[in-house]
């Protein structure tokens, strides 16, 4: 498959995450929740577990099932074993949860260094709010973590 892209699921991305913050790979924690290295190799090209497996890896991480599912964005929040107030209480939450992430992140932006250009950013950064102002919140949220994701991958290179 080399030079083909495999578009990977919200699930392969949030465990291969959380793989790297435990400093693991995704085969090995297939191998220490009893599985082949290649039922990891299925979740990169899209496959998702079954319920059992899903709870096998959520409590491994400490997250629920319905972070691992994409469901939710915080990986406390499981939305379907609670009652309907239960759920909404949790949905504010996590809607509040992603206006801070935003408002922080316009803030963050704003405090550039003055040589970035006017107003403190660069023409990336510009651009990228650009780009952020015009998605829904539900976006929002799955680019933070892509950006996320690759900061960690991208831990300790120098910026070009």
């Amino acid at each position: 498959m080399k030079g083909i892209a495999v578009a990977t699921t919200l699930f392969y991305q949030r465990v291969e995450r959380l793989c790297i913050e435990q400093g693991i790979s995704v085969n090995a924690l297939a191998i220490k929740l009893g599985l082949s290295a290649s039922t990891a190799t299925g979740w990169r090209e899209g496959s998702v577990p079954r319920i059992g497996t899903l709870k096998k890896i959520a409590d491994c991480f400490g997250v629920t099932v319905s972070y691992l599912r994409g469901d939710t964005h915080d990986p406390q929040v499981e939305m379907y074993p609670a009652g309907p107030d239960k759920v909404r209480e949790q949905e504010e939450r996590t809607e509040a949860q992603l206006q801070e992430n935003l408002r922080w992140l316009v803030e963050a932006t704003k405090k550039a260094p003055a040589e970035a250009g006017a107003g403190g950013l660069s023409e990336w950064e510009r651009r990228f709010l650009d780009e952020l102002r015009g998605l829904p919140d539900e976006g929002k949220a799955r680019l933070l973590e892509q950006a996320e994701l690759l900061k960690l991958k991208y831990k300790g290179e120098p910026n070009q």
